[in-house]
């Protein structure tokens, strides 16, 4: 039987003081699921170098993304395609099912337009490939933040960044 996984809706961004000490700045919570340790790595000091982003968690696989997203709030989840034994496709209908309210990325090498299509109707905002740098992947989860805010939630809203 399989296990009930509970995501948690983010209401409120999480806040952290910049190294000055003394203003509080707002983060973007961001959780990272790619099969490649060393693409989470680098992803994660570039979206820590940023500023403006906490990568509050990672994952290898679909199966362990979902469970440690139980007990983690975070704003937005950068998704690859490929992740084993489940596809990122998978991931996304199920955290968009479990989750409605969180910004869901794509960062994948895949090019095939008819699959990328696919995981924006599964429920990702936007479909960003490794091949471009780190910089259109930042810029599209501000983006993404920004509209949110603006709009008061995550409507949908062309994601034809592929």
């Amino acid at each position: 039987m399989a296990a009930t996984i509970v995501l948690k809706p983010i209401r409120k961004k999480q806040k952290s003081l910049k190294s000055k000490g003394t203003a509080a700045s707002i983060k973007i919570r961001v959780f990272l699921v790619d099969d490649h340790p060393v693409v989470r790595y680098g992803l994660a000091e570039s979206l820590e170098r940023a500023g403006d982003m906490a990568v509050c968690g990672e994952a290898g696989n679909a199966e362990q993304a979902l469970e440690l997203l139980r007990d983690c709030q975070v704003d937005v989840i950068s998704v690859d395609l490929t992740l084993g034994k489940r596809s990122g496709i998978d991931l996304i209908r199920d955290i968009r099912f479990l989750n409605p309210e969180v910004a869901l990325v794509v960062y994948t090498m895949c090019q095939d337009i008819s699959v990328l299509e696919s995981a924006l109707r599964a429920g990702a905002r936007v479909c960003i490939q490794k091949v471009d740098t780190t910089d259109k992947l930042i810029e599209a989860i501000r983006g993404m933040m920004k509209k949110s805010s603006v709009k008061g939630d995550n409507s949908e809203e062309s994601g034809e960044e592929f």
